[in-house]
């Protein structure tokens, strides 16, 4: 559809297939072909729209290792958002630079866009927001080797999510919990946790968290 609509004089149509095809791409690790679909989307597009198409745009590039690319796509959002006032988008491009600065092992930097994102999220009162940056943060803490602190910043985390009954993220951050119980040798926590996550993903049908579930409950034993 989006190589027939590509050819038209339909541009709505255009807008509509060529980004829903990137999506699709992404989704399927299609790289190549995610990075061409957004960038002849991108000219299409009214300024709101392009944001949240330029993000995705510079997390398949961060995917690929196009680390300086996928840098100048956030910020070129980022700046975006600032002329268009909205401040949720900004708050978006803040935690997407922080997490390509975190695969860059750029800590410091990456904590301080983070912490920039979270402010912001908390003035809108934005809790799925502020819940995501307390969930990177902690993954941030977690590579870094402070699993005590890992730990509070995904508990905080857990805690918002399950107010907003989240539970995809419910099941992630109970996850990550029994990862940290695990290397602390807590086992019998670790598996209680485990087995609540794979619990809620068997609810939910994610083949692929299930099977990240079993394969962390096999490791455990």
């Amino acid at each position: 559809m989006a190589f027939h609509y590509d050819h038209s004089d339909n541009e709505s149509k255009k807008r509509e297939y060529l980004r829903k095809a990137g999506k699709a791409a992404q989704e399927d690790y299609n790289n190549q072909a995610a990075i061409d679909y957004y960038e002849r989307v991108l000219p299409l597009l009214p300024s709101e729209e392009r944001i949240a198409v330029r993000r995705k745009l510079g997390e398949v590039l961060q995917l690929v290792g196009r680390w300086d690319e996928a840098e100048a796509e956030y910020r070129r959002a980022l700046t975006l958002a600032e002329q268009l006032g909205d401040w949720s988008a900004q708050a978006w491009c803040q935690v997407s630079t922080g997490q390509l600065l975190w695969r860059q092992s750029k800590y410091a930097d990456a904590l301080t866009w983070l912490e920039r994102a979270r402010t912001v999220f908390d003035d809108l009162d934005n809790q799925a927001g502020v819940g995501q940056v307390w969930h990177y943060e902690g993954t941030l803490a977690a590579v870094q080797g402070n699993l005590e602190e890992a730990r509070a910043l995904w508990e905080k985390s857990l805690a918002i999510r399950r107010e907003l009954d989240d539970k995809v993220n419910i099941a992630n951050m109970l996850n990550n919990l029994a990862l940290v119980a695990r290397n602390l040798g807590e086992y019998e926590q670790a598996r209680a946790l485990n087995e609540q996550a794979l619990e809620l993903r068997y609810k939910l049908g994610d083949k692929k968290a299930i099977a990240v579930s079993l394969n962390n409950l096999g490791q455990l034993l």
